[in-house]
């Protein structure tokens, strides 16, 4: 009798856990969000909203046929520009990614980042510390932020082959996309 109220209590225990862990984790998946650029995108999710705006036609950047430049040319070019806004009513942590892609029917091999060099600065200035090979950065992760409620901020990024690069950057193309992950930063009060 006594082991038929344990195997009860521990049953018992055992939903009552797993229901905890599931609306934990379904709270968490809800305050958390992915976005990949695609022209004035916007995710909402609960009250954790973001949209990223660029001016560019295109939604990747593309190095095809392009030659080793120094950093200071590579500096003075425009650039891709984009604007993260936070739009809801929470702050967002954000992280901005520079993703490689493999592009289909490209007739050549991909080149590898390690002779591409990255720059992510304000779009209001160039920030010459924030110039390094895209392989010197964790998976791509080129910048983290916090934005406040109705909060915005503007880059450049600046993507080209290394001056310095060798033979094995010839006849090769590069892709990337930029990706922005946020979460909540705040815990909800509502």
């Amino acid at each position: 009798m006594k082991n038929i109220k344990n195997k009860k209590l521990i049953m018992i225990i055992s939903i009552i856990v797993g229901a905890i862990v599931l609306v934990l984790g379904t709270s968490y998946a809800l305050y958390t969000l992915n976005v990949t650029k695609n022209s004035d995108f916007k995710v909402k999710v609960g009250k954790l909203e973001l949209t990223i705006t660029d001016t560019e036609s295109e939604d990747r950047v593309v190095i095809n046929d392009a030659l080793p430049t120094p950093t200071t040319d590579a500096l003075a070019d425009t650039g891709y520009n984009f604007t993260i806004t936070n739009t809801g009513t929470i702050d967002a942590a954000y992280t901005v990614y520079l993703d490689e892609l493999t592009l289909e029917n490209q007739g050549r091999a991909k080149m590898s980042n390690e002779y591409i060099k990255v720059n992510l600065s304000p779009q209001s200035s160039v920030n010459l510390n924030n110039t390094a090979l895209l392989s010197s950065f964790t998976n791509g992760a080129l910048t983290t932020g916090t934005l406040a409620a109705g909060q915005s901020v503007s880059y450049t990024l600046r993507v080209w082959i290394d001056y310095n690069a060798d033979n094995g950057a010839q006849n090769k193309y590069f892709a990337s996309r930029i990706r922005v992950d946020s979460t909540q930063e705040k815990a909800l009060t509502d």
